[in-house]
């Protein structure tokens, strides 16, 4: 996130939940908090993959980033670098 911010003024990330339906609590919860803290404003990050549960799970985040939920790994990809 440093290096991609100091050559670019943002930050892109791509969670490949994929291989997973919910996630426990606990790792919401780091989401929530802990990944928050190193999030800025002009930063985007896409989760994609996972089942519908899990994708409404992301959808009730809120951080400070621009935040983008999908089913495709495919489309997060578009949509990330699309901003």
């Amino acid at each position: 996130m440093t290096r991609s911010r100091r050559i670019y003024g943002k930050g892109r990330v791509l969670v490949d939940l994929s291989g997973t339906l919910v996630q426990p609590q606990e790792a919401f919860s780091y989401v929530q908090s802990d990944l928050a803290g190193i999030l800025a404003p002009a930063d985007r990050i896409a989760f994609a993959g996972g089942g519908a549960l899990l994708r409404m799970q992301k959808k009730r985040l809120t951080l400070p980033a621009e935040t983008g939920v999908f089913e495709k790994v495919e489309d997060a990809r578009s949509w990330l670098e699309q901003g």
